[in-house]
């Protein structure tokens, strides 16, 4: 059986422009068209995209996932396995963050001024700038519940820029020469996605 570009935007959550990007890059390509042109995808199709879907969620970049499909020895449980470490790793840092936070929490409900000695104690050992998530709501204010694509060039800019910015997302310590302006590239090239920039406009076939 097969099924229109529609069809397989209905039902497994993405947008048609998605799947046409997906064709461009070579990661899914549909098995057949019809007599007037339009995309056909096959059930081997839709296992294909769930697996990239699947992927995509665990957070591998396009070319990782390209990487994976295409390369016999390729080993994708390896990959897998690294990245279970990592997302574990970013776990283990947010919930230190939120520990961090619900410690902030009860210090500013008591309103009790520490000294410097307690204040380090009570923050442990969280290491980036604060004073850089002040002055971004400040500048950004109208745009603080949402980041549409300007926005998140704007803030990958701020990486390059303001130390203070990347080591928000990057602790110092595991920071490495190139990777602020690395990580500004893969941002930007988010949000051009997002945007749908450099697609064929077409929608439907």
């Amino acid at each position: 059986m097969s099924y229109s570009v529609g069809q397989v935007s209905a039902f497994a959550g993405v947008t048609v422009r998605t799947l046409h990007h997906y064709d461009k890059a070579g990661l899914l390509s549909p098995s057949d068209r019809s007599h007037a042109g339009y995309r056909l995808y096959s059930e081997a199709d839709l296992v294909r995209l769930q697996q990239i879907l699947f992927y995509r969620e665990l957070g591998f970049p396009l070319a990782e996932i390209a990487a994976i499909f295409k390369d016999p020895q390729v080993n994708p449980l390896e990959r897998l396995r690294a990245r279970q470490r990592q997302l574990n790793e970013e776990i283990a840092r947010l919930q230190r963050l939120a520990e961090v936070a619900e410690r902030a929490i009860e210090v500013q409900k008591t309103g009790v001024p520490l000294t410097p000695e307690e204040r380090f104690e009570v923050f442990g050992e969280v290491a980036f700038d604060l004073s850089y998530a002040t002055e971004a709501e400040l500048k950004c204010a109208r745009w603080f519940t949402s980041c549409p694509p300007d926005m998140h060039r704007r803030i990958a800019d701020d990486f390059v820029a303001d130390p203070r910015a990347f080591a928000l997302v990057v602790p110092p310590s595991q920071q490495r020469p190139g990777l602020a302006a690395y990580t500004r590239k893969a941002v930007y090239a988010n949000a051009a996605r997002r945007a749908g920039d450099g697609t064929d406009g077409e929608e439907n076939r």
